[in-house]
């Protein structure tokens, strides 16, 4: 290898190295300090409910080529019977994904007992640390609350749960081809131009 190559080849593994640590990903690690019994768990929580798994979706929510990749677990519920906030017969719930700090695994045909919060925008969001759980392993918690209610308005959020791009960035990749596409289009016609000139 010449000393030129070498010279070229550390610069590579220079700039890598600066990438990974001028951006680096997150990582944090799931701990709840003590979970709450079902009494309060309701009390805190903005919606509870039975309800089976229609789907689940990767979505992103923080679009934008130079941001971080932010995506969640957006999971359709049929809802069975709500303790608290659950009138319809659907319900999309999010969480941070299995892969992520304190994220469920909703697994499509499975019912579970759902604890949700609403943020400022009003969509639920869940965590393992909100007590939702498999309705087989929340025995105690349906006892507590008792026999709930079954849903009263009809809906169908099969549209709603598709509002979201799905997770990656390939809407802004063929965007940024074109571009560079048209780009080099315009420069060799620029080229042709001033040399016909």
């Amino acid at each position: 290898m010449t000393s030129r190559a070498r010279r070229w080849a550390a610069i590579a593994i220079a700039l890598a190295l600066l990438g990974a640590f001028a951006f680096p990903g997150s990582c944090f690690a799931c701990s709840c300090f003590q979970a709450p019994d079902a009494a309060a768990a309701i009390a805190r929580a903005d919606a509870v409910f039975e309800g089976r798994v229609i789907e689940s979706r990767v979505q992103r929510y923080d679009d934008g080529m130079l941001r971080t990749i932010a995506l969640r677990d957006a999971n359709r519920f049929e809802v069975i019977r709500g303790w608290k906030g659950a009138d319809a017969t659907e319900m999309i719930v999010y969480d941070n994904g299995h892969e992520a700090s304190c994220g469920m695994h909703f697994r499509t045909g499975e019912t579970y007992l759902v604890y949700a919060h609403a943020d400022g925008k009003g969509n639920l969001h869940t965590s393992y640390c909100s007590r939702t759980a498999e309705v087989s392993d929340a025995a105690a918690d349906m006892a507590a609350l008792g026999p709930g209610v079954p849903p009263e308005h009809r809906v169908d959020l099969y549209w709603e749960l598709r509002r979201f791009p799905l997770g990656g960035y390939a809407f802004e990749l063929l965007l940024g081809t074109f571009a560079v596409a048209m780009l080099l289009l315009l420069g060799w016609g620029w080229l042709a131009w001033s040399r016909g000139k």
